[in-house]
């Protein structure tokens, strides 16, 4: 769902104040999906309807924060020319903890909860993509 893959990804500088006092103001910068792409990875990634494991890495030359990836279960109907009236399709939002540095990766987990219904009228499909990401640019 390419939609779903086109979201914000934003780029934090900071100004300082004379008279001896820091200010940081914030600024944001839409990076385009290419360079966004590029700058931060899941490598190693291992999708099941019970368990989501991976790496993510910082490709980027700046600190990186605030990393969201986006865990959707795609529900896919036995019979697609028939389904039924309510798909049990979900998504999961998982923020990572920790700020990565440039070239620092990091392994997450995510497992559903509550699992994840056992059914026969279709299956679930695992969908994992970087949702967003803060790039801590110092300021010049």
């Amino acid at each position: 769902m390419n939609h779903l893959h086109a979201l914000l990804w934003t780029a934090v500088t900071g100004l300082a104040v004379s008279l001896g006092a820091t200010t940081v103001v914030p600024a944001q910068t839409v990076l385009s999906a290419g360079d966004a792409a590029k700058s931060v990875t899941i490598q190693d990634l291992k999708a099941t309807t019970s368990l989501v494991s991976g790496v993510v890495a910082n490709h980027s030359p700046h600190a990186i924060r605030d990393i969201d990836i986006l865990v959707q279960y795609h529900w896919l109907w036995e019979n697609e020319f028939k389904p039924g009236q309510q798909p049990p399709g979900q998504a999961a939002l998982v923020r990572l903890e920790k700020d990565l540095q440039p070239g620092q990766s990091v392994s997450f987990r995510y497992t559903p909860a509550p699992p994840l219904p056992e059914r026969n009228d279709g299956r679930f499909e695992p969908e994992v993509t970087i949702a967003g990401f803060t790039v801590v640019v110092p300021a010049s």
